[in-house]
């Protein structure tokens, strides 16, 4: 009688380890492709490059912040190029911040890599929010001489192309007054911009009128004076847009087409890579939103990014970059309004 429940506690007991350890494998994974400093490219599509950016936030050192990237382009793993592999998601790919900066631009590298078979994670093609279906979508029509096959199909120890898009380092070289290893992963890299200005004129355009200038509200206002900020953008002809109501075709439309876009630090302010030179921008952030746990650079390892996010964004995409800090989640209308009205 109790030698059935024994046996089925061990198959349990199995089946977890099994699980951690695959855990441990996938963690290893990520670690392995998506360092830049761990290994040399065998094909480089886009050179190292260094972006420095003057400071202009008061989380910046006043020497400002020079960012270096490593080469794009692939890792070959013997001689068969016939396939190009992707190996893992970054963690929290349905992040629409996530998947635009980081999984994208390694899918853009696997299906130009000229490679027959492009393998792509099962999550990846199993993703089901509107903006990755639609992603998915679009890539399969431009690129339909590729054969896109999920991980899972892929016999173990196939040789093929491995595309790395440099966004992260586990490096303890210093960038500011912390290391990059501490820094956020998923920024914006020389390749991603390069690819998504590329391929943003395949949307489709919206029959629908779309503002030059605009602030991205939330269902969920994060300022406590939001209708304040609200009430002096309409006066300076700005339109309130909530990028959630669009697709992701309005979305591309409504940032090409933009002069002036102002916005709370969040997932809404990523579609200004689909910016033109020269549109301004300005982000407005509370110490509370972007979780700041340093001075003057210095971050703790494992807390969320600091504000250079977007600023390096801007200055890779050649933006007119402004931030306004608000305290309590309480914009200064007055500074807004002087900054609109320069």
């Amino acid at each position: 009688m109790y030698l059935p429940i024994l046996m089925y506690k061990r198959k349990l007991k199995l089946l977890f380890r099994r699980l951690i350890r695959k855990d441990k494998i996938d963690d290893a994974t990520v670690s392995k492709w998506r360092n830049w400093d761990k290994y040399s490219l065998d094909v480089v599509r886009t050179p190292a490059l260094s972006v420095h950016i003057d400071k202009a936030l008061p989380s910046e050192p006043p020497e400002g912040i020079t960012y270096e990237f490593g080469p794009s382009g692939y890792i070959t793993r013997g001689k068969n190029l016939e396939y190009c592999v992707i190996y893992t998601p970054r963690r929290g790919f349905n992040n629409y911040c996530h998947w635009t900066l980081n999984e994208i631009p390694l899918m853009l590298l696997a299906l130009h890599s000229g490679a027959k078979n492009i393998v792509f994670p099962d999550a990846i093609l199993n993703a089901n929010s509107a903006f990755q279906v639609r992603w998915l979508e679009m890539l399969t029509k431009y690129f339909p001489e590729q054969n896109i096959v999920p991980l899972s199909s892929l016999a173990e120890g196939t040789d093929g192309m491995v595309p790395v898009n440099h966004e992260s380092s586990s490096s303890n070289r210093p960038i500011g007054k912390c290391a990059y290893r501490h820094y956020h992963n998923g920024r914006a890299t020389p390749y991603s911009i390069t690819a998504l200005d590329e391929f943003k004129s395949r949307f489709r355009t919206s029959e629908l009128q779309m503002p030059k200038r605009f602030y991205i509200k939330r269902k969920r206002a994060r300022l406590r004076n939001e209708s304040a900020v609200h009430d002096l953008l309409r006066s300076h002809g700005f339109h309130l847009v909530d990028t959630a109501d669009l697709t992701l075709d309005e979305q591309v439309q409504l940032f090409s087409n933009a002069d002036f876009i102002i916005g709370c630090h969040g997932a809404g302010l990523v579609n200004t890579i689909f910016c033109e030179a020269g549109t301004r921008v300005i982000e407005i952030g509370d110490v509370d939103m972007i979780y700041p746990s340093y001075i003057d650079g210095i971050v703790i390892p494992g807390v969320k990014a600091t504000r250079t996010f977007f600023h390096l964004l801007s200055q890779m995409k050649k933006l007119a970059y402004t931030f306004v800090e608000s305290h309590k989640y309480v914009a200064n209308v007055h500074e807004l309004e002087a900054m609109i009205s320069e």
